[in-house]
């Protein structure tokens, strides 16, 4: 338009495909793309702006390497010349002073570096504070604002969890596990009882639970936990955790004898202690100790691994409840209702027409399964087999 060209027709070559593309063909340019302001002008300048009908052609580029310049092509020799031009023009850059204002731009929300993709970080710091705000309500709503949480060791909780695990936490820390309240609150159980010993079952209830197998569980996960903190905890922190521990299985009351530490996450709660929410002294205690030890750790690290071995606790255990409802079916209720089931099946085997006198698909109903390999089935399929006999 400078040139006063209002009409006709150009060809664009150049050796670089996919830019052709982003700029003529198929492909749009996102702002993710490192180069996506100026890839979008020339899109726009050349596909909308011009009043000039635009053409592109892909030359490859560097074809003087193996045919000389007088033999190649025009497209080809002007390939080459943009390149050389190209080249001269950064080795004049390149001896220019560099300016006094060098350093790269950054972008910053609320004190915190954004890079790599910026509209997954901007989006994720944007929404932290809020995030933070709906955790607090959900984990502890009696805390007072003045309460110093720990709110790094928890976002980097999750870099150390695999995918499953991570989803089995957010259900525990949400309250949506399928727990026996809301199964029942869904309509998808009738009873609010626990599986493993009839209680009423509640996400409190997971550690308070004293069957056998459960409680086994807690102390193998307990006693694996205590050895790993005396060598790399202090003897305060050890014993103010299992305390606290101890507190929440047994239903302990709190004594005055406490350290101060422990008092002030005890009154956080149960629910915020298994979900990661600690308070801010932990670090500053682990951090005192490692200084009297001349350790070198990063005490944001060891928190972490910390905070995560606890909340693997009420995992194991609601892994072992489901192991005793669905695996090994060893409580009352289920052996009557397979009791009652396979007194069923006897019935229907023995009152059941003779082959010839039932037709084809209800003959091959029966004729699938014998009555042993039927009385052998789960509990719910042994169920529908017998609805549908």
């Amino acid at each position: 338009m400078q040139a006063n060209i209002m009409q006709g027709a150009c060809t664009l070559y150049c050796d670089n495909k996919g830019a052709l593309l982003a700029a003529f063909g198929h492909k749009r340019p996102t702002p993710r793309w490192a180069s996506y302001d100026l890839i979008r002008q020339i899109r726009d300048h050349l596909r909308q702006s011009s009043p000039i009908v635009w053409h592109f052609k892909h030359v490859k580029g560097h074809q003087d390497r193996t045919t000389k310049f007088t033999r190649l092509p025009y497209d080809a020799q002007g390939n080459v010349l943009a390149n050389f031009f190209a080249l001269q023009a950064l080795r004049e850059l390149a001896d220019m002073p560099t300016p006094a204002t060098s350093k790269a731009w950054e972008v910053r929300i609320n004190g915190a570096l954004i890079c790599g993709n910026l509209q997954q970080w901007l989006t994720y710091e944007i929404n932290k504070p809020i995030m933070k705000d709906r955790w607090k309500q959900l984990l502890c709503p009696t805390v007072d604002n003045s309460v110093a949480l720990n709110w790094g060791s928890i976002f980097q909780c999750w870099t150390y969890h695999p995918q499953n695990i991570q989803i089995q936490v957010v259900k525990y820390l949400t309250r949506t596990l399928p727990v026996g309240k809301n199964l029942k609150r869904r309509r998808h159980a009738e009873s609010e009882a626990c599986p493993c010993c009839g209680e009423l079952e509640d996400h409190d209830h997971l550690i308070l639970c004293m069957r056998t197998s459960l409680a086994n569980t807690f102390e193998d996960e307990y006693d694996s936990l205590c050895v790993w903190m005396e060598s790399n905890m202090s003897e305060t922190i050890s014993t103010s955790i299992r305390n606290l521990l101890r507190m929440y299985r047994d239903k302990a009351t709190v004594t005055d004898a406490c350290h101060p530490i422990q008092l002030e996450q005890h009154a956080v709660g149960q629910w915020a202690f298994f979900a990661r929410l600690w308070l801010q002294g932990w670090e500053q205690q682990l951090e005192n100790w490692y200084e009297e030890q001349g350790s070198k750790r990063a005490v944001a690290k060891w928190i972490t691994h910390l905070l995560r071995r606890i909340q693997l606790i009420p995992l194991a255990m609601w892994k072992m409840r489901n192991h005793i409802k669905h695996q090994t079916q060893d409580n009352v209720s289920k052996q009557q209702q397979h009791e009652h089931l396979d007194e069923c099946i006897d019935h229907i085997f023995w009152t059941r027409p003779h082959p010839r006198l039932m037709a084809h698909c209800v003959n091959l109903y029966f004729t699938k399964h014998t009555k042993d390999t039927t009385k052998n089935m789960k509990l719910q399929r042994k169920t529908n087999w017998v609805t549908g006999a």
